[in-house]
């Protein structure tokens, strides 16, 4: 499967999640014999590729919809973008293509909207295509007062913090596969 080459090597991700005043605040109410575990997973995600028209002519825009959480990105790394096979297993997609799709171009219309523009705003057509492959995410596990257990993840094709949602839908990826292993 074609797959999002990871950017940030491990070392580095464990420096970006342990980062600031929040780490040191965690390291401090974190009990001494906290399991802490750090690894690489890999979601599914949707790369759509949408055929847009303007007043300078037709063009293409290609955009990142995740396969867990339906969390939509602009996708400009299409040089990150590898055909070799890797040993990781990828999560199950939650997202069927279609809501991808549409969740893909209500987006851009969004996008398109907050836009301010004088040459006039372009047109949203046809879906040119449409691509499941692998994205990859740093996981940071520990353990919270109380003996929860918390994360953060990183975007390991960026090194960026991620938000919420794609948070949770790692959460739910987690979730359903603990259920399927059952």
């Amino acid at each position: 499967m074609r797959h999002v080459q990871a950017a940030v090597d491990e070392a580095r991700a464990r420096e970006l999640l342990n980062r600031g005043w929040g780490a040191l605040l965690r390291s401090l109410v974190r009990p001494r014999n906290a399991e802490r575990k750090f690894e690489l997973i890999w979601m599914p995600a949707y790369l759509i590729t949408i055929g847009m028209r303007s007043t300078q002519g037709l063009s293409e825009l290609t955009c990142f919809v995740d396969g867990c959480s339906g969390s939509f990105a602009l996708f400009d790394m299409h040089d990150a973008i590898v055909d070799e096979d890797f040993e990781s297993k990828t999560f199950a997609k939650t997202v069927d293509q279609g809501v991808a799709q549409s969740i893909a171009r209500e987006e851009i219309v969004k996008v398109i909207l907050r836009r301010r523009s004088r040459a006039g705003k372009p047109i949203p057509e046809t879906t040119k295509d449409i691509e499941l492959l692998s994205y990859p995410y740093w996981v940071y596990y520990y353990q919270r007062r109380g003996g929860l257990v918390d994360i953060r993840v990183l975007d390991a094709a960026t090194g960026r913090p991620v938000g919420n949602k794609i948070r949770l839908g790692v959460l739910d990826a987690f979730k359903a596969a603990a259920h399927a292993t059952d």
